[in-house]
């Protein structure tokens, strides 16, 4: 098996502060990359099309 050189990136995106805190704990701690992102606020609107 080979060894890993670069981890991967994953992109964490939960409304949930403490949600987001505990699962990059656990991701970095696999050797994940994790990036943060908080769901967008205000009105949803239907795409047209």
């Amino acid at each position: 098996m080979m060894k890993k050189t670069t981890a991967e990136t994953i992109l964490l995106v939960d409304d949930n502060p403490v949600n987001r805190t505990l699962l990059k704990k656990i991701l970095e701690k696999e050797g994940y990359r994790v990036a943060e992102a908080e769901p967008r606020r205000g009105p949803r609107t239907k795409s047209r099309g």
